[in-house]
């Protein structure tokens, strides 16, 4: 094991229970990687010629390896304190292309896997205090978004479609298939609990072989 992603999770929860936005749990998640492992250089906003039309938003290159890692943090609406700081969470919606951006960074890491010679192995993370992101879908009804769910226990199959024909302007820019090279198991656990309102977080990786 070249880093713990479960150590670095743990210790940065003790530390903020909550975020501004994705750019400051980014932000925050790389310099955790920096203190616990001080020999290890983190990359923000990665870019590789190798990687036609892509950026990685953490590479952690240590021991002659890289980790790529893609963060999401998806909020609904929220007012609270910790530590005397004001954080007010916007309400992002939009869950069903959201939850397909998240499975689409998992096909990113795999890509990564076949195009990075020395990859050793990928991470997708999101924290979100939605709880229609990891609690299941219980109504019979196939949504458009059924293939793209992301609950608690569910097992992402290799291939993933839009169900119900979808019209453009509703999946603008996401309209493709997404192809996995292996089903991914899903299990959530609790991040953070400020003021009753609990952040939970969901760890994906992918592997090198």
């Amino acid at each position: 094991m070249i880093i713990d992603i479960n150590k670095i999770i743990t210790q940065l929860a003790n530390e903020r229970k909550i975020f501004h936005s994705e750019a400051d749990f980014q932000f925050s998640f790389s310099w955790k990687i920096k203190e616990l492992y001080p020999k290890a250089n983190v990359r923000l906003e990665y870019i590789n010629n190798d990687l036609k039309n892509m950026h990685i938003d953490v590479l952690i290159e240590l021991n002659n390896y890289v980790i790529p890692i893609e963060l999401k943090y998806v909020t609904r609406a929220f007012i609270g304190q910790d530590k005397d700081e004001k954080f007010i969470l916007k309400d992002h919606g939009a869950q069903d292309l959201r939850r397909y951006d998240f499975i689409r960074d998992i096909e990113r890491l795999e890509y990564c896997k076949k195009k990075l010679q020395n990859f050793k192995e990928g991470y997708a993370i999101m924290i979100t205090n939605d709880k229609s992101y990891y609690q299941e879908y219980t109504r019979d009804k196939i949504t458009i978004c059924h293939d793209f769910r992301i609950h608690d226990g569910k097992t992402i199959e290799k291939r993933l479609s839009w169900r119900n024909k979808p019209s453009i302007g509703t999946i603008k820019g996401r309209e493709r298939d997404i192809n996995l090279s292996r089903e991914y198991n899903l299990k959530w656990s609790r991040f953070s609990l400020l003021e009753e309102e609990e952040f939970k977080v969901l760890v994906v990786k992918v592997m090198r072989v």
